[in-house]
């Protein structure tokens, strides 16, 4: 299936949600390996203190702490883009890739997003809470960070996994498999790896695969689930579009602000002139502007 550049043309730049998803996600970690290339060969100090390495994965990564948490709201949602290392989003995108296949004969390319998203959320809130509730993390809540979109492809994994529970696929080694014996085997192992290094991931992917199973059992019972997230969504898509338009009011006002000030500066100095030297020493330009700005004042 990846044996020719056209076919990995066809899964990264075909105009579906998941080629976009794929290349987003590729893109984001060939940005952020190539800053931290430049800042270790140059060995500078990145953010956090960190020399020889960007820190770039602070500002978008998810933060444990609360507080950091609130100064960076915009991580709950950048965190499941990030990656660092080639084996991590490796192993991600090739099973998003085949899951989000799997998915999308059956459901469509906005529920996809949705599940992506939203379940991307979801390992985002288990994280951040289990990081604060359990005294287990209490020495490494501050300082905890959270990357990668795990928590994401699991929710899609286990969404369809849901949907289609006796679907079987089939692996070259174990041969068919029913997509929920799958969905269990790899809930299990997040679940029986939480003492064996990477908790806080292994808790955000069990957020994310929580999420899947539920939206998928609801699909399944034909629960007008999908028809809550698309009115999300239309909400969301309507206060961005109000924000973006705010922020382009704002900007206009602020032109018109300076204008506004270079104008009366303009005036002052001609002012200012005519007090020095006499009307009669003004320029026809200044003349006009003299005379255009007594007409607008009336």
């Amino acid at each position: 299936m990846f044996n020719n550049s056209s076919n990995i043309r066809d899964i990264l730049f075909s105009k579906s949600v998941l080629s976009r998803l794929l290349l987003v996600n590729i893109c984001v970690w060939i940005f952020v390996v190539t800053i931290n290339v430049v800042f270790y060969l140059f060995n500078i100090e990145g953010a956090g203190g960190l020399r020889g390495s960007s820190g770039i994965v602070i500002y978008f990564g998810l933060p444990s702490n609360i507080d950091i948490l609130f100064r960076r709201p915009w991580t709950i949602l950048t965190y499941m883009f990030v990656h660092e290392q080639f084996f991590h989003i490796m192993f991600n995108m090739i099973t998003l890739y085949f899951s989000g296949k799997l998915f999308l004969s059956y459901l469509s390319q906005r529920q996809l997003l949705s599940v992506y998203l939203i379940g991307g959320i979801f390992g985002a809130l288990f994280f951040v809470l289990s990081y604060n509730i359990f005294p287990v993390f209490s020495d490494i809540a501050d300082f905890s960070t959270a990357i990668g979109a795990s928590a994401s492809v699991l929710a899609v994994l286990t969404t369809i996994s849901a949907y289609m529970p006796n679907l079987k696929i089939g692996f070259a080694l174990l041969g068919q498999i029913k997509l929920k014996y799958l969905a269990l085997i790899v809930v299990g192992i997040d679940l029986l790896s939480i003492q064996s290094g990477n908790a806080g991931g292994h808790i955000a992917h069990l957020g994310g695969a929580a999420f899947g199973l539920l939206f998928g059992y609801l699909l399944q019972k034909r629960f007008k689930f999908s028809v809550a997230t698309n009115a999300l969504f239309d909400r969301l898509r309507k206060k961005f579009a109000k924000l973006k338009f705010d922020l382009q009011q704002k900007r206009y006002n602020r032109n018109v602000e300076k204008l506004k000030v270079a104008e009366q500066k303009k005036i002052d100095n001609i002012l200012k002139k005519v007090s020095q030297s006499g009307y009669g020493s003004l320029t026809k330009e200044e003349k006009d502007i003299l005379f255009s700005n007594s007409n607008s004042n009336r």
